[in-house]
């Protein structure tokens, strides 16, 4: 109450422009407070709008309803879309709001109905298709893939449709941009860029006044600041999102918000407040019949009764989350749970117990081969040998504990595995060992803890404080002379400096636009010059590999007409020498007979060494032709799916019997396209027939169930049709990416009738017939991506 008093009595005679400071403060905290209650008002006369409208009235409630659920509540907002389906029928609206689209296709896919949001897709590429279809087509589209973690592809789709929902002046679909681009941000490390972007889609979605996509955001606000360590700004990121999610019934997500509370106030120690929030959660995960979050939950509530001292509720939430955990096989949580329940019981003195536990988190640890959980369990173990006086089996698990926590850089661990070597080895009197072991203690405790560094922090902390307080007097002390000097001066200086920021702010902005376009042009000018060597050095290679070709053909010609006639001679002679096999000496005939064999194996050798030699140079001068084929206007969708099929049977053809599941997501905005026919085939065949032997390669190898897939699809960037074939096969590693479409290079085994070629000529009918790109992306045992992008307007 003191310091309240003082703290009333310092405000009164602050100078004029604190009280402004705090009026926009009371405005601000005002808006938000009304932005809270419209909010729940809104969200509130839904159902009554909704019951009272009339059929055509119902349509536009109903898009009101999406626009305030589909994220927030989507198993909601597509309740009332299916009701209107029933009452009015699809035609009723399909035609009058593709929006409804979006919204449903969004819902679909937070829900992860990945089926149904194709669906809804694939209705807003039904023609006739406008620009806004479009983009509503390809923001769904870029939602999905990032839901897919195909966060590269994703992000191009973003930037792409952009500018259009920029111009289109469409707020909530630039803050759902901005969220989903500063997600992608968090996930691939970039904080700060994240915080930025997350922050303007807080903005928008506070401007519109939607709260669903403002507590959407505000989630993941909370989610990058808990990893960053603020956590009170976390806190209180999902204490306003838990807000909003509960005026609009969001079970699922106000469960979730409270246990991410729970963990912000356990590792801020607020013990009492993260025990409601854990319990809340748990309560609402088992109504939702969640049980694999509520074993989490269950976890989180016993580490917390455990740091209390509370050991017997400990115990029996560590208990429900294994069977919970155990249940839905979340094997790494439950070996966790093991291994706290084994130091509960060993700290009890219940030596059985403690016993099992541990033995139990050593067996799924290196069941799963955990690292950082097996460390835990032999550290676990060797102090339960060590306190029953088993000083070699204790000695034993702690080298083990230790070798692996030196192995994985678990310094925290390490420390506390030294502190307890040191009072092993006591016991054993090996008092060198524990010296050796004190000393390893105090390395990594200093590394962790340094004294020093925390004694000079407080001291500069205390000296600020000091500093701080004696200037709070002297500005009380003067303040009341000076008040409407200081007023009128801070005006003045304020307008000085807006003008000298603002010149300051437009200098650098010309300076840095300069400098853009210098980079640009540079960077232009230094592509174009490698691109002309290149060109240069490739059309000598083509001109001198095309004169080798062509010579080395007729002496193959000769090769393998000589090999195949001697080999036809071998099978005359060999049928002359059986009409006199009774006349003639056994001896003599069987020689003869042998040397004939002979001669038709090698004969048979060279026949097929000769091909294969022949095939080579035959791929030699088609990757060296200049000639393309003739340009055609064909329906391009039909088109890829008759050539991926060919590449599948043709794979069949050569002996395998790999069931491969080929999806398509070709989009509907382009039909006709002017290509070269049969050269665009020949890629297509390729690239599929490259996929299906890698998933062939994989399925060979996999231990695990694999269902081998290859995923073709389509969309218009830029100008360009785009194609994409991904497969779930073996990968390419990143070291040899940047060879694969050179001449000859291959992976393949030696014989399998593959000559190197393939990827090469691939390239040179997209980027040399076509003007176009083959790009690919991969990582090993998880997926290969090709994308092939050529003009649509080319000219012939």
């Amino acid at each position: 109450m003191d310091s309240f008093l003082s703290r009333k009595k310092t405000q009164r005679f602050k100078p004029t422009y604190f009280c402004i400071n705090k009026i926009c403060f009371f405005f601000f905290t005002l808006s938000q407070l009304s932005f809270s209650l419209s909010a729940q008002t809104y969200t509130d006369s839904l159902e009554t709008r909704w019951k009272n409208a009339g059929k055509e009235e119902k349509i536009i409630v109903l898009n009101d309803v999406m626009e305030a659920l589909f994220e927030v509540n989507p198993s909601k907002a597509l309740d009332y879309f299916k009701n209107a389906n029933e009452q009015f029928g699809e035609a009723a609206f399909q035609e009058t709001d593709s929006r409804l689209y979006l919204y449903k296709g969004i819902a679909h896919i937070n829900i992860q109905q990945t089926k149904s949001a194709s669906e809804a897709m694939q209705v807003l590429r039904t023609p006739p298709i406008n620009a806004e279809k479009r983009m509503y087509a390809n923001l769904l589209y870029a939602i999905k893939l990032q839901n897919e973690e195909r966060n590269d592809s994703a992000k191009i789709l973003f930037e792409e449709v952009f500018p259009w929902f920029e111009q289109t002046k469409d707020s909530l679909m630039l803050a759902i941009i901005y969220r989903y681009l500063g997600s992608i941000q968090m996930e691939t490390g970039n904080q700060n860029a994240a915080d930025s972007i997350l922050d303007i889609s807080m903005r928008i979605s506070r401007s519109i006044h939607h709260f669903g996509s403002l507590a959407k955001t505000l989630e993941n606000t909370g989610r990058l600041n808990s990893d960053r360590g603020y956590f009170a700004e976390a806190l209180d990121n999902y204490t306003k999102a838990l807000q909003y999610f509960e005026r609009v019934n969001s079970s699922v997500e106000v469960n979730f918000m409270y246990f991410y509370m729970g963990n912000i106030q356990a590792r801020r120690g607020d013990y009492e407040e993260a025990i409601k929030s854990f319990q809340r959660a748990i309560e609402g995960f088992e109504k939702d019949q969640n049980s694999r979050a509520r074993g989490y939950a269950q976890g989180s509530l016993a580490g917390v009764y455990k740091e209390m001292g509370d050991l017997s509720k400990a115990i029996r939430y560590y208990q429900e989350s294994i069977s919970t955990s155990e249940k839905f096989n979340d094997l790494t949580v439950a070996a966790n749970n093991h291994i706290n329940l084994g130091g509960i019981y060993l700290e009890e003195g219940v030596y059985e117990k403690a016993l099992h536990h541990l033995q139990m988190s050593l067996q799924i640890n290196k069941e799963i081969n955990d690292p950082i959980g097996l460390t835990g369990s032999y550290h676990g173990l060797s102090e339960y040998y060590g306190s029953i006086d088993s000083l070699s089996l204790a000695i034993v698990y702690s080298d083990s504990a230790l070798a692996l926590a030196q192995s994985i850089n678990y310094l925290i661990l390490e420390n506390i595995i030294h502190e307890v070597r040191v009072g092993l080895f006591e016991k054993q009197q090996k008092f060198d060992l524990a010296l050796m072991a004190h000393k390893a203690f105090k390395v990594t405790h200093d590394s962790l803890f340094s004294k020093d560094r925390e004694s000079i922090f407080l001291e500069i902390q205390e000296q600020y404080k000091t500093k701080e307080q004696k200037q709070q007097i002297e500005l009380l002390e003067k303040e009341q002379a000076i008040q409407q000097l200081w007023v009128w001066s801070l005006i003045i200086g304020l307008i000085l400096v807006g003008v000298i920021a603002g010149l300051a702010y437009n200098r650098y902005l010309v300076k840095n636009r300069a400098h853009n376009q210098l980079n640009t042009a540079y960077s232009q000018l230094r592509s174009t010059q490698e691109k002309l060597i290149q060109s240069e050095k490739m059309a000598s290679l083509g001109l001198m590999t095309a004169g080798i070709a062509h010579e080395l053909k007729n002496p193959l010609n000769f090769i393998l007409n000589f090999s195949t006639g001697a080999k036809e001679i071998a099978d005359e002679m060999k049928d002359l020498a059986l009409a006199y096999k009774d006349t003639e000496d056994i001896a003599i005939f069987d020689e003869i007979m042998d040397l004939l064999n002979l001669m038709e194996a090698s004969s048979t050798s060279v026949v097929e060494n000769g091909r294969r030699a022949n095939d080579i140079v035959s791929g030699m001068m088609e990757h060296t032709r200049t000639s393309h084929g003739e340009w055609n206007e064909v329906a391009i969708h039909p088109f890829i799916q008759d050539n991926t099929s060919l590449g599948y049977h043709g794979f069949l053809a050569r002996g395998k019997d790999l069931d491969i599941q080929i999806e398509y997501d070709l989009s509907e905005e382009l039909t006709m396209v002017n290509i070269q026919p049969r050269e665009l085939a020949r890629v297509i065949i390729n690239l599929v027939s490259n996929a299906c032997d890698a998933l062939q390669a994989k399925a060979e190898k996999s231990e695990k169930e694999f269902i081998p897939t290859i995923k073709i699809g389509s969309f218009v960037k830029e100008g360009r049709l785009v194609v994409s074939v991904w497969d779930n096969g073996t990968g390419i590693p990143e070291e040899i990416i940047s060879k694969i479409f050179n001449p000859f290079f291959t992976t393949k085994q030696s014989g399998s009738g593959n000559t190197g070629l393939g990827l090469s000529i691939s390239y040179d009918i997209i980027v040399k017939g076509h003007q176009g790109e083959l790009q690919v992306n991969s990582q090993v045992d998880q997926f290969t991506e090709f994308l092939i992008s050529i003009p649509v307007g080319i000219n012939k």
